[in-house]
């Protein structure tokens, strides 16, 4: 299992730096790996760094990896996300509207932007 897991962060590590590497691999067009980002513990590091962490960290795909970043730090990769979106807004279930977004991109395969789309027009 473990060796499976290992197999899998590896291939995916690969998406992430050689997107070409596999067709599959259709990451935004504003993903940048070399854009500096601040991670949780404060260090600023490259997105590709981060993402590395994320497949690393949460078992994420390279694709929800980069989506999740784009989330998160919209503004470092020029990227606009609805006008509407407020990513603190407490939504019925009882979750930030971050957090809702980011189990789409997590659970169900969404991008940034369809997630914060769905959040937006959901509720």
């Amino acid at each position: 299992k473990e060796r499976e897991l290992s197999t899998f962060r590896f291939m995916e590590t690969m998406l992430l730096l050689h997107p070409n590497f596999a067709s599959v691999a259709d990451f935004h067009p504003n993903w940048d790996p070399n854009v500096l980002c601040y991670y949780s513990d404060g260090q600023m590091i490259h997105a590709r760094e981060v993402a590395k962490r994320l497949i690393r960290e949460q078992n994420l795909s390279a694709l929800s990896a980069t989506e999740m970043i784009l989330l998160n730090v919209p503004e470092a990769f020029g990227l606009k996300l609805h006008k509407n979106w407020n990513r603190d807004a407490r939504l019925s279930m009882g979750v930030t509207a971050e957090q809702y977004a980011m189990d789409l991109i997590r659970n169900e395969g969404f991008s940034a932007v369809d997630a914060v789309e769905h959040v937006v027009r959901m509720h």
